[in-house]
């Protein structure tokens, strides 16, 4: 695929108004082709760039990255960019150059992928977007810094996205939204809202039947893999295992590797078997060793904050070795399908269902769902739902993670995004699922098998993510198994080992092995590096954690070693 570089002006400068085209040099120096440019801006490529060009009102589009017709679009009013990505679903950014009504350039990122644009601001009323964080520090005149203020927000909410990153004058288009520059000044407007398709915005009680969903993943799947040939990450958990239906079902010809951990939650190799098996798959299994792990290793990829933690980045590589063996030239992975399925333990469907039908019949089934699923009993189940049915929040509840942070980050600020401006707190279980949404969005990057577009997540296909946000809550939970819906609509077509699965596969016993291992390593590297210099972390509690020789049950250790890898990203920019 290749990358972009956009060069946009939004004004006279006060400053220094040379940035872009110092910038403009240093592109053309490197290699970089112009393919269009306006009154406001000039878009380079990289030689070898491929991109599809269509015409957008008064001038045009460019889409970067894979980009699929949607066979239930719907006509639209909207204009410029937005119009064009109503119609269109896939891991793709894109760029509508415009004369009318005045010149000016509107830049957008994937909705659920990996195509990010990052933004630099060389001057007061300049900017340079970039779809890589590589483009754009090779064209950028500075190293940035480290934003010690947002790396402290972040530190609290990982999970959440934002548009400010953790280096100093860089920036992130978030997914939904797109930016427009003209020489009026830069403004962003967002074009895609979860609530237009939840049940109590769209008018809609549910969408269709079980089968619908799978004919929706099936297209979508189908659509992703064409023309390659994948390796899928194959745990056996539901999610891959769909698919690996999916990916069977539409002749693709694909390998397939599960990654097995040296303690025994982490080992699923039977299911993995058995659903490579059905899809007639190879499979290749790979043994994760605490041995081979460098706590300390410096991040594969750069990026803008602290990305996956370290034992994420030693899966990562092990699976990338793999491809190279068997000649694949893309990844398929299952994530994001918790987060789509909606696979939740809280008792938030049942008010919904409370507050939507008030059927105490109703209700009482699905207490005894949760309850199943859960394994608390249901007169506790039904007492929580009851309390949580009076209690009437805002927003989402977004839980900060303040263990070891120094006491200064433990007053955490209210959570802002584009999603949660007309956030519909009336029914909590839907919420809950557009903020479980949001919060996968920051975990998709930082992944060395992700350069160049090649990691991709099926599951989060905008079809699937609408489909899912129709249905009531209550249908994920029904029968008291966990992702009901979709495990209904696969009803049939898998095997029923899988189906009727419900215990997941866990990494809890290597996270432990790796911080029993790596003790005095991690309490090192955290006591004397960036973080601590900061005052970003509590050294004395770090310290006193790691003085009492704790038995390994409190998960505690799970957080020390996510701050390990957070501050090696520190270490690598500061």
């Amino acid at each position: 695929m290749s990358g972009f570089a956009l060069l946009a002006s939004t004004g006279p400068s006060e400053e220094d108004a040379g940035g872009l085209d110092r910038a403009l040099a240093r592109a053309r120096g490197l290699g970089m082709v112009e393919i269009a440019r306006n009154a406001v801006c000039v878009l380079l490529v990289e030689p070898g760039c491929s991109y599809a060009r269509r015409a957008c009102g008064e001038g045009e589009a460019f889409f970067f990255g894979d980009a699929f017709e949607r066979k239930d679009a719907v006509p639209t009013r909207l204009s410029g960019i937005a119009s064009l990505l109503g119609g269109l679903w896939g891991d793709f950014c894109s760029i509508a150059l415009r004369t009318w009504p005045e010149p000016q350039v509107e830049i957008a990122p994937a909705l659920f992928g990996t195509a990010r644009v990052f933004v630099f601001e060389p001057a007061s009323n300049e900017r340079l977007y970039a779809s890589s964080l590589d483009i754009g520090l090779a064209l950028a005149e500075e190293k940035p810094a480290i934003d010690v203020e947002e790396l402290g927000a972040f530190l609290t909410r990982s999970t959440f996205p934002r548009r400010r990153s953790c280096l100093s004058g860089i920036a992130q288009i978030l997914p939904g939204t797109f930016d427009t520059c003209s020489l009026q000044g830069q403004r962003t407007t967002t074009w895609w809202n979860p609530w237009s398709f939840t049940p109590q915005r769209s008018g809609q009680v549910a969408r269709g039947e079980p089968e619908a969903l799978r004919r929706v993943i099936m297209d979508c799947v189908a659509q992703t893999a064409r023309g390659s040939h994948p390796l899928l990450e194959l745990s056996g958990g539901f999610d891959s295992s769909v698919l690996a239906h999916c990916l069977a079902e539409a002749g693709t010809d694909f390998e397939a590797v599960t990654l097995v951990s040296s303690a025994a939650d982490g080992d699923e190799r039977l299911y993995a078997r058995i659903a490579a098996e059905a899809a007639g798959a190879c499979l290749a299994e790979i043994a994760m060793r605490v041995e081979d792990i460098d706590v300390a290793r410096p991040p594969a990829v750069r990026t803008v904050q602290p990305g996956p933690h370290i034992l994420a980045q030693h899966m990562d590589s092990l699976v990338e070795a793999v491809a190279a063996d068997l000649g694949c030239d893309s990844f398929i992975s299952g994530g994001g399908g918790d987060n789509v399925f909606f696979a939740t333990f809280s008792v938030v469907p049942i008010v919904d269902l409370w507050r939507c039908r008030r059927s105490p019949a109703a209700a009482w089934r699905a207490v005894r769902d949760v309850a199943a699923i859960t394994g608390a009993g249901q007169i506790e189940v039904a007492s929580r739902a009851i309390y949580r049915s009076w209690w009437r929040d805002r927003a989402p509840r977004w839980e900060p993670e303040i263990d070891f942070l120094a006491r200064a980050l433990r007053n955490v600020q209210d959570i802002e995004h584009p999603w949660l401006a007309d956030v519909d707190m009336t029914r909590p279980g839907t919420a809950r699922h557009v903020r479980s949404l949001i919060g996968i969005l920051p975990c998709l990057e930082g992944y060395a098998r992700g350069r160049q577009g090649r990691l991709k997540f099926p599951l989060l296909s905008g079809p699937i993510v609408e489909h899912c946000l129709g249905m009531p809550t209550w249908e994920w939970i029904g029968g008291g198994r966990d992702r009901a819906y979709s495990r209904r609509a696969f009803g049939g077509f898998m095997p029923s080992a899988l189906l009727a699965r419900r215990q997941k596969g866990a990494l809890d016993g290597m996270f432990a092995q790796l911080f029993s291992a790596y003790r005095t390593a991690i309490r090192d590297h955290l006591l004397g590096g960036y973080l601590a210099a900061q005052g970003l972390v509590d050294a004395q509690a770090i310290e006193h954690y790691f003085a009492a020789q704790v038995i390994l049950t409190d998960k505690q250790y799970y957080r020390l070693i996510e701050l390990a890898g957070y501050e090696t990203w520190c270490r690598a920019w500061a």
